[in-house]
């Protein structure tokens, strides 16, 4: 019977320290809500002041993706197509080009571009001659 009434005692008790520390709880809120601004700052200021801006994940990924754009260049050694393959791949898109562009009076003529696909192809490619000359290399076909 001893036993009953220490679990009964106890329960009181528990019961008297959970009230308590509610009114602690109630007590808080309404002191920090009660006119007294000069030393209560709300939650929202509180972050604010702590709050230093950073990029977003997103921005860093632009950041990041535009430098690694900005540093790679043309490789032919790893390209698909070699040399014949692109010029001839660069006479039928200008073939067609001028196919749909053609004027509609056939008896004069027109001098040729010097931007064409195969003057920036062939530019490129003694360009890279000469590097692997200039380095001591023989040149790759």
């Amino acid at each position: 019977m001893g036993s009953c009434i220490e679990i009964a005692m106890r329960k009181k008790q528990e019961e008297e320290e959970a009230e308590v520390e509610i009114l602690k709880a109630v007590a808080q809120a309404w002191h920090g809500h009660s006119g007294n601004n000069a030393n209560a700052t709300s939650e929202l200021d509180a972050h604010r002041c702590n709050h230093k801006p950073r990029p977003s994940r997103f921005k860093l990924e632009a950041m990041n993706k535009k430098s690694k754009e900005e540093t790679t260049t043309w490789d032919f050694e790893q390209s698909l197509l070699d040399s014949y393959e692109i010029v001839a791949v660069s006479k039928r898109i200008e073939s067609g080009l001028n196919m749909s562009h053609e004027p509609a009076h056939h008896g004069t003529t027109h001098k040729k571009s010097r931007n064409t696909l195969r003057m920036l192809f062939s530019q490129a490619a003694s360009k890279r001659l000469n590097i692997e000359l200039f380095n001591g290399g023989d040149p790759k076909f």
